[in-house]
C-alpha cells in the first residue's frame, strides 16, 4: 500500500493539547524577564479573543452589533445604578433633554378618541402662533389619521426637523367641520420653572429639573416676581422638591444668581477628572446689569431672603445647589434630607450614534460633605404627611403645604427660632432611582 506523502489528510489532535500548550508557550514567554503583562491589555485581548471566536465559529449567523451592545452592558450592570449603555434614541433624547429644547409644534396633549387633544398651548410657538388652543382636537398628521395610534407613535409623527413643515388637521369644539393647517416646526423650550406671588409679596420658584436653558428661565422669573410685587419682594421661596437634577453647569449658574462672582458652589473628586475640572466656581452673574435704573433686579436678588424647600426626591444637581446656598449661610433649608445622588456622570460617545453613560467621580459641597449616599440635611425639618392649613386673604387660594408653610413663617420672621424637629415618616428615598446627569463631558 503506498504510504500517504507526510503531512497529508488528516491527523486528530486533541484539541484541549492545542490550547494548553499555546497557553504555556504564551505564559512562559510572558512571564521571562523585561516582559511585565499589563492586565487591562490581557482583558481587552481576552474579550477580542472570545468576539472573533464565536464570529467565526458559532453555526448560526450571529449580530455583531447586538452582540457587543450586550457585553457593554454586562460591563457596566454591575457598576453603579447610573451607568448604562445609550442606545440612538436614548442617547438623542437625552441630549434633548439636557439641552432642555425639542422640536416640534409647542402644545402639550393628551390622546383621546383616535386624536390628539391640546391641553395647552405655549406661548411663542408655532401652535400658539396658529391659534391653537386648549381643547382642539388634531386628527391626522401630514394626511396620517391618529386612530388607532399610541401616544407615543403620534408624537413621533409631529417631531422632525426644524423648519419643516407639517399639515394637521383641527377639529375645534363648537365647529362643525374640521380645518386644515400647516404650521413649521421649530425649537420649543421645555419649561422648567414656574413662578406666582404669594401673600405678603413672597416669591415662590418651583425648579422641576435643572436643563441648560433653565437658568435664562428662573432669570425671567425672578423679574417678573420683582415687578409684580406691590413692595419690595419679602422673601424668595426656592422649591427643589420632586427634582430629580439634572445639568450641574445650569445649577453653578443658578447658584450664581444669588452669590458673589468666583464663589466655590461644588467639588469634583474623581481619578479620571482634571485638576482644572474639579471645581466650579459662580461665573459672571446671570443677573441683568444694575446700570439700567429701570430694572434693579441686582440689589433685590443680593439681599432678598432665601428659603429653599427639599425633600428625599430632591436629587443630584438639585442637592448642589441647596447645597451650597446652605454653606454659604445664604439661605435655610426646610424639609426632609435629600435623595443623596452625588456621582458625576460622563457621556462618552461611542461612534455609532449610541453612548455609554458612567460614573467618573462624586459630588462635594463647598464645606467639604459627600453627598452621595448622604444627601443634604434640612435646617428645619418638617414631615409633609402631617396636617396643615392656612387662612388666606379673600380672593386668594388657601395653602395646603406644611412645608410650604414652614418656609413662608420664617421669611416673615427670620430671626425666629425653629420649630421643634419633627421625625421623618418612612424613607426618604424615591421609588425610583433619580437620573444621571451630564456634568464633564461637553463642557
Amino acid at each position: 500500500m503506498p504510504q500517504r506523502p507526510r503531512g497529508a489528510g488528516f491527523r486528530p489532535v486533541t484539541l484541549p493539547a492545542v490550547v494548553l500548550a499555546g497557553c504555556f508557550v504564551l505564559g512562559a514567554f510572558a512571564a521571562r524577564p523585561g516582559y511585565a503583562t499589563d492586565p487591562a491589555l490581557e482583558a481587552r485581548e481576552k474579550l477580542l479573543r472570545a468576539f472573533d471566536a464565536i464570529i467565526s465559529r458559532h453555526p448560526e449567523p450571529v449580530d455583531d452589533d447586538a452582540m457587543v451592545a450586550r457585553a457593554i452592558q454586562s460591563m457596566v450592570s454591575d457598576l453603579d445604578p447610573y451607568a448604562v449603555l445609550l442606545d440612538r434614541n436614548a442617547y438623542r433624547l437625552l441630549q434633548e433633554e439636557v439641552r432642555g429644547t425639542y422640536v416640534g409644534l409647542g402644545v402639550e396633549v393628551e390622546l383621546a378618541q383616535d386624536a390628539l387633544t391640546i391641553v395647552s398651548s405655549l406661548e411663542e410657538t408655532p401652535a400658539y402662533g396658529a391659534g391653537l388652543r386648549a381643547g382642539d382636537r388634531i386628527t391626522t398628521l401630514d394626511g396620517v389619521s391618529l386612530a388607532g395610534l399610541t401616544l407615543e407613535q403620534a408624537l413621533h409623527l409631529a417631531r422632525g426637523e426644524a423648519g419643516s413643515p407639517i399639515r394637521l388637521t383641527v377639529v375645534s369644539p363648537g365647529d362643525k367641520q374640521p380645518r386644515s393647517m400647516t404650521l413649521t416646526r421649530s425649537p420649543i423650550p421645555q419649561l422648567t420653572v414656574h413662578a406666582q406671588r404669594l401673600p405678603d409679596d413672597i416669591g415662590y420658584l418651583r425648579v422641576e429639573r435643572f436643563r441648560r436653558t433653565t437658568p435664562d428661565l428662573v432669570r425671567r422669573s425672578l423679574e417678573r416676581l420683582y415687578h409684580q410685587s406691590t413692595e419690595k419682594v419679602g422673601g424668595l421661596v426656592i422649591d427643589l422638591r420632586d427634582n430629580p437634577g439634572g445639568s450641574v453647569r445650569a445649577a453653578v449658574e443658578i447658584c450664581s444668581a444669588f452669590l458673589p462672582e468666583r464663589t466655590l458652589v461644588v467639588t469634583l473628586d474623581g481619578p479620571s477628572i482634571p485638576e482644572d475640572d474639579r471645581t466650579y466656581i459662580t461665573p459672571a452673574d446671570i443677573r441683568p446689569s444694575q446700570e439700567n435704573n429701570e430694572n434693579p433686579l441686582g440689589p433685590f436678588i443680593e439681599s432678598v431672603p432665601i428659603v429653599v424647600l427639599i425633600d428625599g426626591t430632591s436629587a443630584s444637581a438639585a442637592e448642589i445647589v441647596a447645597g451650597c446656598l446652605q454653606d454659604h449661610k445664604r439661605a435655610r433649608l426646610v424639609g426632609t434630607r435629600s435623595f443623596g445622588k452625588g456621582t458625576v456622570q460622563s457621556v462618552v460617545p461611542l461612534g455609532d450614534g449610541s453612548a455609554l453613560r458612567l460614573t467618573v467621580g462624586r459630588y462635594r459641597t463647598p464645606s467639604g460633605r459627600l453627598i452621595q449616599g448622604n444627601g443634604i440635611e434640612p435646617d428645619v425639618r418638617v414631615d409633609a404627611d402631617a396636617p396643615f392649613t392656612l387662612n388666606t386673604e379673600p380672593g386668594e387660594q388657601a395653602i395646603r403645604d406644611r412645608q410650604l408653610l414652614e418656609a413662608l413663617r420664617l421669611l416673615a420672621h427670620p430671626k425666629a427660632p425653629a420649630p421643634e424637629r419633627t421625625a421623618a415618616s418612612g424613607s426618604n428615598s424615591p421609588a425610583a432611582e433619580a437620573p444621571g446627569d451630564l456634568s464633564v463631558a461637553g463642557r
